[in-house]
């Protein structure tokens, strides 16, 4: 992913093949299921789907913000961009922009499964929250359990956070070196 024709991919990654784009905006992130499939975003908007990896289908996003990051997780491509623009898909095709309570720029979105247990033998209770996390300018996070109806939370900090991941807690890192877990 990157500037204008730039998508490459690779099995072993040592090997890259350039693939030609559906689209000439540059793109900025990439979602993937897991599976073969992935849903690239970039500039203006755009928005391209893959069931391999390998031909590209431009798609219509429903808005021209620029896109930054894109997520797959409990059914559904969550994507962020600028101006607090973020939107959802079933199916990677169909695209619906959500209403969220900010118009900072999102740079990035993540996807995470949380299991908690409390109690003990047969009176133990096991809960599962799926969350999404997106992260923007001035220390912006906004949390979703559905990619649908999202929080504001509290800013972290009033850095730029560029990125976040999910690998059993949540981390975000950003400008002038800020890591929050």
């Amino acid at each position: 992913v990157g500037a204008a024709v730039a998508t490459v991919t690779s099995t072993d990654a040592l090997t890259w093949t350039t693939r030609t784009n559906a689209t000439v905006a540059d793109l900025f992130g990439i979602g993937s299921p897991g599976t073969g499939s992935a849903v690239v975003v970039g500039a203006g908007g755009a928005i391209a789907t893959s069931s391999d990896g390998t031909t590209w289908t431009a798609q219509t996003s429903g808005t021209t913000k620029n896109l930054y990051g894109a997520v797959y997780g409990n059914g559904r491509y969550v994507v962020v961009g600028a101006a607090g623009a973020v939107l959802t898909s079933t199916d990677g095709i169909a695209w619906t922009v959500v209403a969220v309570n900010t118009t900072n720029d999102l740079r990035s979105v993540g996807f995470g499964t949380q299991t908690t247990t409390t109690g003990t033998g047969a009176s133990a209770t096991t809960v599962t929250t799926n969350t999404f996390v997106a992260v923007g300018a001035a220390g912006t996070v906004l949390t979703s359990n559905d990619g649908l109806t999202w929080t504001l939370r509290t800013a972290l900090s009033a850095n730029t956070l560029n990125s976040v991941t999910f690998g059993g807690q949540f981390v975000t890192v950003g400008n002038a070196g800020s890591i929050f877990t």
